[in-house]
């Protein structure tokens, strides 16, 4: 059973209410904020992330929001790792991951600060997976790169890149936890389901051009 006590159910609800909040930092809306620009969802493709805010010139702001977006990603899933690894949290390691994986994803997508509306979701997608495997970060980061050699579009980069993520998933977690991890595969592969719906403007513009 995932929950043997009352208090493990209420630390997994803490580790997600944690993630969610975390996840809800738009970053592009604060640095776009700090730097004097424009709300991000009033202008270009109304999306509150990194590409959306380099459409102003402010390449600060544009980096700013693209690192915030993926360190929060990874800094939940480090603390989570840190907690539960360190017996601070005794809980199940794989369960934890899962729960905030999925969590600061949902958070960033759907910010409870700013009337739930969020970004698409790929910088701290990237986040997740770099710290949960650095492998796995690293071999997901070369194919968006790829990709976005040959075609020079970031939506389709991450379209494509959400699509084998889940087979990437599949073959590095499984090589490290077994099938003890396969909960967290099936999250990796719903995270890449709502990258994949999020970019659907993106997809049907591509397919129209």
């Amino acid at each position: 059973m995932i929950f043997q006590t009352p208090t493990e159910l209420v630390s997994y609800f803490v580790i997600g209410l944690f993630s969610y909040l975390v996840g809800s930092i738009s970053f592009a809306i604060l640095a776009s904020k700090f730097r004097g620009l424009r709300d991000p969802r009033s202008y270009g493709s109304n999306n509150p992330g990194a590409t959306n805010v380099l459409r102003t010139g402010d390449k600060i702001a544009a980096i700013s929001t693209l690192l915030g977006d993926i360190l929060k990603g990874y800094v939940v899933i480090f603390s989570i790792y840190f907690l539960v690894t360190n017996e601070i949290l005794s809980l199940d390691l794989i369960y934890s991951l899962s729960i905030g994986s999925l969590s600061v994803f949902l958070g960033h997508l759907y910010p409870i600060f700013f009337k739930f509306k969020g970004g698409k979701g790929v910088a701290t997608a990237f986040g997740v997976i770099l710290g949960i495997d650095h492998l796995l970060g690293i071999c997901s980061l070369l194919v968006w790169i790829a990709v976005f050699v040959f075609c020079r579009v970031s939506a389709l980069s991450a379209v494509i890149t959400a699509l084998i993520i889940p087979f990437l998933s599949l073959v590095i977690i499984r090589d490290v936890w077994g099938v003890e991890a396969d909960i967290l595969i099936i999250v990796q592969f719903f995270i890449s389901i709502l990258l994949i719906f999020r970019h659907k403007q993106n997809i049907l513009s591509l397919l129209n051009s």
